[in-house]
């Protein structure tokens, strides 16, 4: 997946008896981009990441040489099913490698519970925040308050209503998902016949993105020829 930097916005310093340095923030949100990217890139055919997630990687200097210790927290939906399980395990396997980084991760069953949780991330003051929201536009307010607060958040997956709502973005290409999508079921059915399309969740930017591509390839591909019935 690809990196995005945010630009950069102002930061208020953070409540408490310790203030992060911007050194400590940027040493923390290298990281986080470091072990987020090695986990979103460990399914490519040559497992190497995009130039952009190396370039970030590789900012963070050698791994083997421990520094001050940087505190990761990561929200995410439950972990249950194949894509966001290897999401998290890989980041887990990622933060390993580094004897100064502890990471945390944290699932939440939905998006309110998503927003408490990151609440409560928050007053425990980690030096990065990673956040792969249930719903972008819902989680932007409580991401934006981390922002706030001094904390780098690294926005995965699905977008954040706001540029001042995250640092990076670490984004998959949904759009072409539905494009890859639609034209094997092209090719296969030889554009004839029906397709029910079992979406994801309603309403936020992957489900959105994924169907507008399938729907675009299908009528691109094969005109009339193949119903989307559902």
């Amino acid at each position: 997946m690809p990196v995005h930097p945010r630009e950069r916005i102002p930061q208020q310093p953070r409540r408490g008896t310790f203030e992060m340095s911007f050194r400590r923030q940027l040493t923390a949100g290298v990281a986080a981009l470091a072990l987020i990217a090695a986990a979103c890139s460990d399914d490519d055919d040559d497992g190497s990441a995009g130039a952009g997630d190396e370039t970030e990687a590789d900012a963070g200097g050698d791994s083997s040489e421990t520094g001050e210790t940087v505190t990761i927290a990561a929200s995410v939906p439950p972990t249950d099913h194949g894509w966001l399980g290897q999401i998290a395990a890989k980041a887990q396997e990622a933060a390993d490698q580094w004897d100064d980084v502890e990471f945390r991760l944290v699932e939440a069953a939905d998006a309110d519970s998503q927003a408490s949780q990151i609440q409560t991330l928050i007053n425990e003051e980690p030096d990065a925040l990673v956040v792969l929201p249930y719903d972008g536009e819902q989680l932007t307010p409580v991401a934006e308050q981390a922002m706030e607060a001094g904390i780098p958040v690294i926005n995965v997956d699905r977008l954040f209503a706001s540029p001042d709502a995250a640092r990076a973005t670490i984004l998959g290409d949904n759009y072409e998902i539905g494009v890859k999508a639609a034209e094997f079921l092209a090719e296969q059915l030889d554009c004839e016949g029906n397709v029910v399309e079992i979406q994801g969740i309603a309403g936020i930017s992957v489900t959105t993105d994924r169907t507008q591509g399938f729907a675009d390839t299908i009528e691109e591909l094969c005109g009339n020829g193949i119903n989307i019935v559902a």
